[in-house]
């Protein structure tokens, strides 16, 4: 029997990547609740919404694999936004939130259920803000997925 699929590979690699994001909870063993807050490709929050974090696919670069399939690498980052505070820890909260979305997708199944051939962390790029009044600070960490679907067939994992 055929499986029909609805969502593409790259959607299922990113609800799943979604998913171990929303893990990052005190009850689960983490030291913050920022898993109670995770939104995807939204780029606008209220100050009442911060802490913060959304997961964002980016640009994606396809070629053909050595079994004729469409090979897919793409860029997904994760950014966090905290509230900027009075005593100067704000950069120390931020690594600790980046550390423990690190951890969520580092101990996650790197092809997140035999759907990608692997991820890998690229890197991280604290953002302070500039102007005057801004009371938040952000990070992006930045991910590289690479999988591989049937020629033509964005829904459908190849398996040699």
């Amino acid at each position: 029997m055929i499986e029909t699929v609805s969502e593409t590979v790259r959607e299922r690699i990113l609800q799943a990547m979604q998913a171990a994001m929303s893990d990052v909870v005190v009850a689960r063993g983490f030291n913050t609740n920022i898993g109670h807050s995770v939104y995807r490709s939204r780029s606008t929050f209220f100050e009442d919404e911060v802490p913060v974090s959304t997961l964002n696919d980016g640009e994606e670069v396809t070629s053909v694999d050595e079994y004729g399939g469409d090979r897919s690498i793409m860029q997904v980052s994760i950014q966090v936004l905290i509230n900027e505070n009075t005593d100067d820890t704000y950069s120390k909260e931020l690594n600790s939130i980046i550390g423990e979305f690190k951890n969520a997708i580092g101990s996650s199944d790197p092809t997140w259920n035999d759907l990608a051939e692997d991820t890998q962390c690229i890197g991280f790029v604290p953002l302070y803000p500039e102007e005057d009044g801004i009371k938040t600070i952000a990070g992006e960490l930045s991910y590289q997925v690479t999988y591989v679907t049937i020629k033509g067939d964005p829904y459908s994992v190849l398996k040699p």
